[in-house]
Order: structure tokens, then C-alpha cells, then sequence
């Protein structure tokens, strides 16, 4: 079981859990820390409170049937949780990296040189009405990607190309990071090629993420607006992760 929670600002949660959870991925807007104890009423950086910080995998303590979650954020922030029976992230939490492909390792020049068919104007493409604004982060990386306007037709943002990293065979794979409210007429897509030239099916994410088993290795990752659509600072960070 995989499901995600919306952490309120600087608000205590209390979220139902079992041993088996694990807080997979922490989604915010910006450099976050969240707070997780088997306790209530979590006082910051406190013995008995583990400090989660902004894409960190982390195993929660859940010794009872709560766990109790604090956000330092000034809004709200997204928290990922899995089960090691469905997506196994121990991995993560040995060191070693689940990211298959995530936003923050690109910079500008790579979505510049991914992404045609539209204009470029600096850090912001257009394509069908559509208009993607690159978010950096200090460091020259991209933090997300906002997204404005009405689609004119379908329209498109591609992050990953085919013929770059391809997929493990039989693999099992978590593509998450669309912008929340994202619904069926603009979402993240993920599309699966037996070839760079054959195309066989999509996963798309329209909100909640969605898990597959590798059975082609080509890929492409991509934002898609459906025509007529309007969309107002809509903001996608793509992951997809792997399990080992």
C-alpha cells in the first residue's frame, strides 16, 4: 500500500500507521524540515523526535498504531508513505539511491536542450497556450516546474527523453510529482517504448503516483495539458524511484 498525506503548516498530525510504514519522500515548496515521534505534542529536534528533511527516505518508529508528524513550513507540505510488501525503499535508508530520475539533478540547459516544438524565453517555455516556468534552486539545479495558461491544443513539456537512461526489465518503478489538484486533463506521464520508434502504453500520475513493473526499457517523462484546460501556477517535481 502506497497512499500520501497532505501535512498542514506548523500543524501536529496523527496519521494511522503499522511497522511496515516507511515515510518514502517528503514534497514541499521549499527547504523544510518535518518532525516524526511516537509521541504527541513533538518539540523540535527533542531526543525521542526524528527530523526528516526534504527528500529524505526515512524509516518511521511506529511502535504503536500512530505516528505524529509536525511540519516546519510556513504551508503545507506532501509526505509519501509505502510499505516494504509493495515498493521496498530499505535501500534508501542504507544509503544508496532509489532515484531512477529526479528534477533536481537537471538544470536549465538540460530541459532547454529536451524540450522542442515550443519557444524558449529564458528559464520559460511555450507550447499551445501553455506556458512552464523553470524553478532553480541555488545551486543551478531545478527545484519544480510551474505551469500557467489555457492549452490552444494538447500541450507538452518533455523532462525525459527516450534515448537517454533506460529502465531495468521487471523492475518495479514509482513515478510521483504531479502538481496537487492535478486531474485527468493535465498530469505527469510517463510513456513506455519496446524502441526509441515503438510506442506500447503511459503510466500516468494524476495525483497520487503511480507504480508499474518494467516491461520495456525506453521511457519518456512529460507534462501533458489537454486542450481547452486552464491551469494556474500548477507546480509538477518529478521522481520516479526504483525499488532493488
Amino acid at each position: 500500500m502506497i497512499k500520501t498525506i497532505n501535512l498542514p503548516a506548523a500543524t501536529e498530525t496523527t496519521v494511522a500507521a503499522n511497522r511496515k510504514y516507511l515515510c518514502a519522500y517528503i514534497e514541499n515548496q521549499g527547504d523544510v524540515d518535518i518532525y516524526a515521534s511516537k509521541n504527541p505534542t513533538i518539540v523540535a529536534d527533542a531526543d525521542n523526535v526524528m527530523k526528516i528533511k526534504a527528500g529524505e527516505t526515512k524509516q518511521l518508529l511506529c511502535e504503536s498504531d500512530k505516528v505524529y508528524l509536525l511540519s516546519s513550513a510556513i504551508s503545507k507540505s506532501e509526505i509519501y508513505f509505502s510499505d516494504y510488501l509493495n515498493l521496498n525503499f530499505r535501500k534508501k535508508l542504507k544509503g544508496g539511491d532509489l532515484e531512477e530520475f529526479v528534477l533536481n539533478k537537471l538544470t536549465l540547459n538540460d530541459l532547454i536542450n529536451t524540450s522542442s516544438g515550443g519557444t524558449w524565453n529564458n528559464n520559460v517555455y511555450t507550447n499551445n497556450g501553455i506556458t512552464y516556468t523553470v524553478n532553480l534552486l541555488a545551486n543551478g539545479f531545478v527545484k519544480s516546474i510551474t505551469v500557467n495558461g489555457t492549452a490552444s491544443a494538447t500541450s507538452t513539456f518533455v523532462i525525459k527523453r527516450l534515448e537517454y537512461k533506460k529502465l531495468n526489465l521487471n523492475k518495479n518503478y514509482w513515478l510521483m510529482g504531479s502538481a496537487v489538484g492535478t486531474t485527468s486533463t493535465h498530469f505527469l506521464r510517463l510513456a513506455l517504448q519496446e524502441s526509441v520508434d515503438i510506442w506500447k502504453e503511459n503510466k500516468n500520475d494524476i495525483g497520487a503516483g503511480t507504480g508499474f513493473t518494467a516491461t520495456y526499457e525506453y521511457y519518456s517523462i512529460y507534462i501533458r495539458v489537454v486542450s481547452g484546460t486552464n491551469v494556474n501556477n500548477v507546480i509538477y517535481t518529478p521522481v520516479l524511484l526504483k525499488d532493488y
